[in-house]
């Protein structure tokens, strides 16, 4: 229930973003039109001006060139991972009762991660296992690789939220997950190393 009241609040506070870019947006669009010029101040086209029908003046616009992924990072790499408590650093003398009551039963053991690159740069992939079924989605940038982590089920008890990072090294992408669950009171964390399939 209260994480439905999250995705709710979430969604709302989205459309009363979108609704203040749409009144920013036509703010200059508000003033009233100037009056028409005359015909008779208005010099006619020149016949060399002319365009035919169909045609446009407009000069070519450059796009950039999509990125691509780097040399031999395209393809699917898979590994195996051993979650564990994750490490949370707190300001001096602050006690964290919420985490210090997680005894790191819940969300901890083996998992596994499979990532997809794309030659375009993209990443999508799925995880399985101790951190929960779960979608990654995410670019290359160089030889880095960052996704989101989003469970496939984001109202259930113990769903994760975050991100994996990596970066390719020689024939393997050697990385890490982060996530914590809804309520950030349990907070997991893996080393992965990624092969080639």
């Amino acid at each position: 229930m209260r994480n439905l009241a999250r995705l709710r609040a979430a969604l709302l506070l989205a459309s009363v973003l979108c609704a203040s870019c749409d009144k920013s947006a036509s703010k200059g669009n508000d003033q009233a039109p100037g009056p028409a010029p005359s015909a008779a101040s208005t010099p006619a086209p020149a016949a060399s001006a002319a365009v035919p029908e169909g045609k446009t003046t407009a000069a070519p616009v450059e796009t950039a060139a999509p990125a691509e992924a780097p040399s031999g990072l395209a393809g699917t790499w898979e590994g195996r991972y051993e979650a564990k408590r994750g490490a949370v650093e707190m300001p001096p003398k602050v006690t964290d009762k919420t985490r210090a009551a997680d005894d790191g039963k819940t969300a901890t053991g083996a998992g596994t991660i499979s990532l997809t690159v794309e030659a375009s740069g993209d990443v999508k992939g799925k995880n399985e296992g101790a951190l929960g079924a779960a979608v990654l989605s995410g670019k290359t940038e160089g030889d880095d690789v960052r996704c989101t982590f989003f469970p496939d089920d984001p109202l259930a008890k113990n769903a994760m939220f975050g991100i994996f990072s990596g970066k390719r090294d020689g024939d393997r992408i050697v990385g890490k997950i982060r996530v914590a669950g809804p309520d950030a009171s349990l907070v997991r964390e893996a080393d992965v190393e990624l092969r080639k399939k």
